[in-house]
């Protein structure tokens, strides 16, 4: 059944009155994070029936303008998944080896205009550019120069494209190439030997079906109108055969059709051949090592085919193949490099996979899909491995899941299997420069004991040991000793148990436990070494209290309360190692009260608020000493607004706005002494994809590139050597395992 757009506006309300229950009381508060387990099986729902419930459209990936010329740009991620779930789009091996994702469409409410590269050496996905027109069903060639000639296409308004773009991997941008003569969409594309490249048949939507043949001449960057084509026809597939002609088979177009017609390139004619024994359309065919053309499956108009035809081009003939052992149509095959063929996929979300050997011309079972899907794209890989992506699945949405084949064992795996997705977890930097990921809730908000350390060093994830007591809105800070301290947090109950990490020996041990339990809370490293642990929802509600852990005797002891209780608030420690806590939500209520903690006295002290009470915001310490809070707002959105505050004197002033109002994102100071703002939410369901450059000494903000996937209730840490680690978060009520890294 295919997912209707009104289905995720009743997952966003879903979410929506979830939040509203956090408002009402410190009752309902504490039962805002038990109803997190009670969504499970919504969420569950939602994903079995793969429907992206509320289209996102990233921010405009605007040019960065910086007066030091120091930028940031996000330069990969590695995940299992595509950013995008997506059909009728293309998938080309470029000259490197590396395949380039372009378009398709979610099969839903988006036509998608970007692109992504995966690099088989590294195992690392990164966004390229984007094309300048979102389109699908359109034709991707690789051109001899290393170029792509992107052609045709269509939008989801039914408007087919004449227009053409070309992507130069070396500088990786797309130029508007040269307009085709009649717009297209289902159409095919050969590379001919001469290196031009022929376009021919589709569909021009509102006009009809096409006889037209184009072709594209890459040094004179000009089209020509060729001898059109005895048949209309889509769904059909096309081949170069040895001796340089294109053959071409099957479709549909008025009729379903076994036709099969050749196109000689130096003649400049189509002419009928022998046509196949069944009528075809949305088959697959790929040519053997010999020089024969293989035809399987496909559709006869009544039933799916299990069939197989063989062609010989010196005969001009067709011979029966043995059958496949499950009949399919939309699928793919291509050939090993061994000369063997695999045949995967195929209408309804068929997973099963299927290999030929044309020397004992038999079919053997070789593995299943992860994901079923129809629609999808396999490029052999130089490494032997076969790459398969998108396609759509049996809920009629574009297939996220990535998986590669190894034919040495055939079987399949996603393409990466190392993350975990996860939010509301800790992640920490290690003197060692790794980055340790504890707890959290899964993708779909079951609460995980797992952790994962990411080596920058290596570029790779690796699991750590567990920790006792699975939790989620925990803290995690790192004592001077290089041991990870992780305090209370929630399962189904606020926590007081407290675990600590030892990385060099990767072990947890059991700490003394909170004096109260708490989740929502700060933890600040003091300047003794000590560490604060302030506010957070415990069992009685919001809490006040604060308690410093002393790793050298290994205790807890109570100290002075706040005067406001307050949870999801911030804490920085200042230069004169006090402490200042700003905002949080306490009954209920945003609050605007900022208090100030002095470890020497022990005493607390109630400072100027800030204009407009906020949680979920950002605090950051500046170079010259002041704190910056950016961002925040209600339960239901974010803020633009910036406060600055002067702990000298203890006064706050505003600073220039954010470019983009949000919540929940991530703050970090960079090496230049610029404030780098990440991603976030503005209505609590929807991540964001915009990052912004706040410039201290000139008060103004620019924008920069934008990350890959929007995320918020993520993770952003910088490391040793200046990039910056971006993973996991919540984006449309599901959690990511995507991580990327930003590099200047």
């Amino acid at each position: 059944m295919k997912c209707q757009l009104f289905e995720g506006w009743l997952l966003f309300l879903a979410l929506k009155l979830i939040v509203l229950l956090k408002i009402l009381s410190e009752t309902v508060d504490r039962l805002f994070v038990k109803s997190i387990h009670y969504l499970n099986l919504f969420l569950v729902f939602i994903l079995i029936q793969g429907c992206k419930q509320v289209s996102f459209v990233s921010e405009p990936n605007l040019p960065f303008e910086d007066s030091s010329n120091f930028s940031y740009k996000f330069s990969s991620h590695k995940s299992s998944y595509l950013k995008d779930g997506r059909f009728y789009h293309t998938s080309t091996e470029l000259n490197t080896g590396e395949i380039l994702v372009t378009g398709g469409t979610d099969g839903m409410v988006e036509d998608f205009s970007s692109s992504e590269i995966f690099n088989p050496q590294t195992g690392l996905w990164r966004t390229a550019a984007s094309l300048n027109t979102p389109r699908y069903g359109h034709t991707a060639t690789l051109l001899q120069d290393g170029r792509v000639l992107v052609v045709g296409g269509r939008n989801m308004l039914g408007v087919s494209y004449d227009s053409v773009e070309i992507y130069d991997p070396s500088s990786n941008t797309w130029l508007n190439g040269p307009s085709l003569n009649h717009a297209r969409t289902l159409h095919s594309a050969i590379r001919l030997n001469d290196g031009k490249v022929l376009v021919f048949a589709g569909e021009q939507l509102g006009f009809g079906y096409l006889l037209s043949t184009e072709l594209y001449d890459p040094l004179a960057n000009t089209w020509t109108i060729k001898s059109p084509m005895n048949v209309e026809r889509i769904y059909n597939t096309a081949n170069l055969l040895n001796d340089g002609r294109v053959m071409v088979t099957g479709g549909y177009a008025y009729l379903y059709t076994n036709t099969v017609e050749i196109y000689d390139p130096i003649a400049n004619t189509w002419e009928y051949t022998d046509p196949l024994s069944s009528i075809r359309v949305g088959h697959a065919s790929v040519l053997l090592d010999d020089g024969r053309l293989l035809v399987s499956g496909g559709n006869d108009g009544n039933i799916d085919l299990s069939s197989v035809e063989i062609f010989d081009p010196v005969s001009g003939s067709w011979s029966p193949g043995l059958s496949m052992s499950t009949a399919r149509t939309n699928h793919s095959m291509i050939k090993l490099l061994d000369g063997k063929i695999i045949s995967v996929g195929g209408n309804h979300g068929i997973r099963n996979t299927e290999m030929y050997n044309p020397v004992s011309n038999i079919w053997s079972s070789v593995g299943t899909l992860a994901a079923g899907r129809e629609y999808l794209r396999a490029n052999l890989l130089q490494n032997g491995m076969v790459l398969v992506n998108g396609g759509r699945g049996s809920s009629s949405s574009g297939v996220r899941l990535v998986e590669l084949f190894d034919p040495s064992i055939n079987s399949w795996a996603s393409g990466e299997t190392t993350t975990q997705a996860r939010s509301q977890h800790t992640a920490t930097l290690l003197l060692s420069g790794k980055v340790l990921f504890v707890g959290g809730y899964s993708l779909i908000w079951t609460l995980l004991s797992s952790i994962e350390i990411y080596d920058p060093s290596t570029d790779s994830w690796s699991a750590g040991a567990s920790i006792s007591q699975a939790r989620a809105m925990h803290t995690s800070t790192l004592l001077p000793d290089g041991r990870v301290l992780m305090v209370g947090g929630y399962d189904s109950s606020e926590l007081n148990s407290v675990e600590i990490y030892n990385p060099q020996s990767n072990t947890w041990v059991q700490g003394p436990n909170l004096n109260e339990a708490r989740y929502g809370h700060t933890a600040t490293l003091l300047s003794s070494g000590k560490v604060l642990v302030v506010g957070g929802s415990g069992t009685s509600g919001f809490l006040a209290s604060a308690e410093i852990y002393n790793p050298v005797t290994n205790s807890w002891s109570s100290v002075a309360s706040m005067s406001t209780a307050r949870t999801d608030h911030t804490a920085t420690l200042l230069a004169n190692g006090k402490v200042l806590i700003v905002g949080g939500n306490s009954g209920g209520v945003p609050q605007a009260s900022v208090e100030i903690y002095d470890p020497g006295l022990d005493s607390w002290t109630n400072a100027a608020p800030i204009n407009s009470g906020r949680l979920y915001h950002s605090a950051t310490l500046l170079p010259d000493n002041r704190v910056l809070i950016a961002g925040g707002g209600g339960f239901f959105n974010g803020s633009d607004l910036v406060e600055i505050f002067d702990s000298d004197t203890g006064i706050w002033s505003p600073g220039a706005p954010m470019l983009n109002a949000r919540s929940n994102h991530s703050a970090i100071m960079l090496p230049n002494n610029k404030l780098l703002i990440l991603g976030g939410t503005n209505d609590a369901t929807l991540g964001m994809t915009s990052v912004e450059i706040y410039d201290v000494s000139l008060n103004s903000w620019a924008s920069s590139s934008a990350l890959s996937d929007p995320r918020y209730s993520f993770s952003s840490i910088l490391l040793q050597d200046g990039k910056i680690l971006v993973s996991k978060g919540t984006h449309n009520a599901l959690n990511s395992s995507f991580w990327e890294i930003l590099e200047p």
